[in-house]
């Protein structure tokens, strides 16, 4: 398993979108979480909204991937 870092950051352009789109990972809707190295929204002090939209947290992102891949 390749483990992947993401950036420290709540906003991302649209030119940093693409390039992180390029690095062959797919798309934020395929996003393996499970991989993902540092992962401050599962601290126990962390805000899920810091790092979620919509009042998600990291169980809602996963479910609501599984519905827009269902629905591709």
């Amino acid at each position: 398993m390749q483990w992947l870092k993401l950036p420290k950051q709540t906003r991302v352009t649209p030119e940093e979108y693409r390039e992180f789109l390029s690095l062959g990972h797919g798309e934020i809707f395929t996003l393996d979480l499970d991989r993902v190295i540092d992962a401050p929204w599962r601290a126990p002090n962390a805000n899920p909204s810091d790092y979620f939209n919509y009042g998600m947290n990291e169980r809602g992102w996963r479910e609501y991937c599984r519905k827009v891949e269902q629905y591709r």
